[in-house]
């Protein structure tokens, strides 16, 4: 798991700073004044550039921490929280980077629809701006190699996703306490009277085996770390009937 991570975290690096090389090269892209209508698309080409920008980083973040945290591999549940916020944002940097190169290639039909049919004074200005597109979206290319990269990781995303549900379907299942957990309860009987050892050790098993896996060493240590005041009490209840 860690191993795939961390290749993915670096790819979504590789990706963020070429995406970051395309941004630069797409504020050099000034809209002719003869062509407002083409004004506001560029625009948004930016913006949208600005939300893939921040989704990979998102994507890049929740990736070191599933290859690198060490708190990774401890809580089934937090896995899947942190895997599930990877997915989310990788989508999001996919979907982003074809929603960019959509809106530049209506930047440049625009753009060659005006300087094949436009007026007169909007279409030399008109090429020379659809060439400017042309050259900029080349700097899309690195980053949909590496994004390419990236959507490889599905296949592995879906198979941690199955595995972390199907441990905390496990976990949060009644099943029999383990040998550490019926040791420790073995050990708290052992402590109290002889006379009621059998009994309460009969209703610790039967109280451990209603819970969940993931409950039972933290019951069995709270019985054990009791076991003492519990057989103060008992010895103090069989006096008060003598």
């Amino acid at each position: 798991m860690r191993g795939e991570a961390q290749v993915l975290a670096m790819r979504l690096g590789a990706a963020v700073a070429e995406a970051k090389a395309f941004d630069f090269q797409l504020s050099r892209v000034h809209c002719p004044d003869e062509l407002p209508s083409l004004d506001a698309d560029l625009r948004q080409v930016a913006a949208t550039t600005a939300e893939f920008i921040e989704s990979s980083k998102r994507a890049q973040k929740w990736a070191v921490i599933v290859g690198w945290s060490r708190a990774i591999g401890k809580s089934p549940g937090f896995d899947l929280s942190i895997v599930a916020a990877l997915e989310h944002s990788l989508d999001q940097a996919v979907l982003g980077i074809d929603q960019i190169d959509a809106r530049m290639l209506r930047l440049r039909g625009a753009a060659l629809e005006i300087a094949a049919s436009g007026p007169a004074p909007s279409r030399g200005p008109a090429a020379i701006f659809a060439r400017y597109i042309d050259h900029t979206r080349r700097y899309l290319r690195p980053v949909y190699v590496d994004l390419d990269l990236c959507a490889a990781a599905g296949p592995f995303l879906a198979a941690l996703v199955a595995g972390l549900n199907r441990q905390l379907a496990t976990d949060g299942a009644c099943t029999p306490p383990g040998g550490l957990s019926r040791r420790m309860l073995a050990a708290a009987a052992a402590l109290l009277p002889a006379h009621c050892r059998d009994r309460y050790s009969e209703e610790f098993l039967s109280e451990i085996g209603d819970m969940p896996r993931s409950h039972h060493f933290g019951y069995a240590l709270r019985i054990l770390w009791n076991s003492l005041e519990l057989r103060h009490a008992v010895g103090t209840f069989m006096k008060t009937i003598r």
